[in-house]
């Protein structure tokens, strides 16, 4: 029996017919599932449940455990088909290139035809050209950003 079926077996044992259905389309699988972390969803999901349906929160939280516990995990042989598959040959190409190179500077041709290299430089617009405007010093947030300044803690504000 494949993984994702098995899955949504025990999501109907324990009436979580919703997550069983996408179980069986394979969403909760680790190779797939449409999301890029399937098992963080599979830990979340029966969480949220178990705090809806609080008669059942027992048998919820241990089908929860028995998740992070790695019983659903895919097989060998469903890692194997993946790896075997174009998406699986194409996160192996890609993850044994490396990082793509960033180009470090731009040629510029001049007026008169020739051309010189230069650095690429970055710049940040200041806020105050994009509209931004300062609040007063009376303004609730402004206190409230300083107040916490000398406690120590970081705000949105303080980058001006």
């Amino acid at each position: 029996m494949h993984t994702k079926d098995g899955l949504a077996v025990e999501l109907r044992e324990i009436r979580l017919d919703i997550m069983a259905k996408r179980a069986e389309r394979g969403y909760r699988h680790d190779f797939l599932s449409p999301p890029d972390l399937p098992e963080v969803a599979l830990v979340n999901d029966p969480a949220h449940m178990a705090n809806r349906r609080s008669h059942e929160r027992t048998v919820i939280l241990t089908f929860r455990t028995r998740v992070m516990n790695g019983e659903f995990d895919a097989t060998k042989e469903e890692r194997d088909v993946w790896a075997a598959s174009r998406e699986g040959q194409d996160a192996m190409r890609r993850l044994t290139e490396g990082p793509p190179t960033r180009p470090t500077g731009v040629e510029i041709v001049l007026p008169d035809g020739s051309s010189t290299r230069c650095a690429l430089i970055t710049f940040r617009v200041a806020r105050s050209q994009q509209g931004y405007q300062r609040p007063s010093t009376d303004h609730p947030v402004e206190n409230h950003s300083r107040a916490n300044q000398s406690k120590g803690y970081a705000s949105d504000l303080d980058d001006r």
